[in-house]
C-alpha cells in the first residue's frame, strides 16, 4: 500500500516539473512502480531477482536524464553499486538452487519457502557463503557503510520523484526482504571476538540484525 501510494505522490509531484521527454518519463516511472510491487509479492527467487533488477533501469534513467548537473556521475555510480550487489546475490541465490535437494519428481525449484527450508540443511560453510553473498547485496541497497557513498549523489541528482521513491521505498526494500526471507545463518560460527570456537549460535537474519551481525548472534 504505501508503495502504491508513494507512486501516486511521485507522479502528482511530477506534474508540473516534468517538461520534457514526459512519455517516456511517466514509462520509466511505472515500469519502476511495477519492480517495486514484484518484488514484494514474489515468492519465486527467480521473479524475484528480475523485479530487483528491473527497479535499477528506470531509476538509472530517471536520475540520468532529468536529474540535476551532475545527473550522470549520480546515475552511473548507483547503477555499479547496485550492480554489484545484484551479481554477488545472483551467485546466492544460484548456490541455493544448486544445493537444495532435487525434489521427488527429479525437477528443482526457484520457491522461496523450499530453498529456504533447504537452506537449513547445507554445511555450515555453504550458509555462511550464503549469508554473505544476500548481506553483501542488501547492505549496498540499505545502504550501510561502507557502501553507502552513491546515496548523497542520488538523492540530490534525482528528480522530486525519483528522490521520494529512493527514500520512501527502495532503501526500505532490503530491509524489508530480508525480514520476510528470515534467512538462518552463522550456525555454530562465533562471531563475537573472546568467544570460544565450540559455541553455538544461530543468526536469524531480520532488518535489526543484519545491521549488527555481532549482536545478532544468539547464544543457544
Amino acid at each position: 500500500m504505501l508503495t502504491t501510494f508513494l507512486g501516486m505522490i511521485a507522479i502528482l509531484s511530477s506534474w508540473s516539473a516534468i517538461h520534457q521527454r514526459t512519455k517516456e518519463y511517466y514509462i520509466l516511472l511505472l515500469l519502476l512502480q511495477t519492480g517495486m510491487i514484484g518484488v514484494f509479492v514474489s515468492l519465486d527467487f527467480f521473479l524475484f531477482y528480475v523485479f530487483w533488477e528491473v527497479m535499477l533501469v528506470p531509476m538509472y534513467f530517471l536520475i540520468g536524464v532529468w536529474g540535476s548537473d551532475r545527473r550522470l556521475y549520480a546515475a552511473i555510480k548507483f547503477f555499479l553499486y547496485t550492480l554489484a550487489g545484484s551479481v554477488v546475490m545472483l551467485l546466492a541465490i544460484l548456490a541455493l538452487y544448486f544445493y537444495a535437494p532435487v525434489s521427488a519428481a527429479g525437477t528443482r525449484t526457484f520457491d522461496v519457502p523450499t530453498l529456504l527450508a533447504a537452506a537449513q540443511h547445507f554445511t555450515d560453510p555453504l550458509k555462511v557463503w550464503l549469508f554473505w553473498g544476500f548481506f553483501f547485496a542488501f547492505a549496498i541497497k540499505v545502504p550501510m557503510f561502507p557502501f553507502h557513498t552513491w546515496l548523497p549523489d542520488a538523492h540530490t541528482e534525482a528528480p522530486t520523484a525519483g528522490s521520494v521513491i529512493l527514500a520512501g521505498v527502495l532503501l526500505k526494500m532490503a530491509r524489508m526482504v530480508s525480514s520476510a526471507f528470515r534467512f538462518r545463518c552463522c550456525p555454530r560460527i562465533p562471531c563475537c571476538v573472546g568467544e570460544s570456537s565450540r559455541s553455538s549460535f544461530s543468526c536469524r537474519w531480520s532488518a535489526s540484525s543484519t545491521v549488527r551481525s555481532c549482536a545478532s548472534c544468539r547464544k543457544t
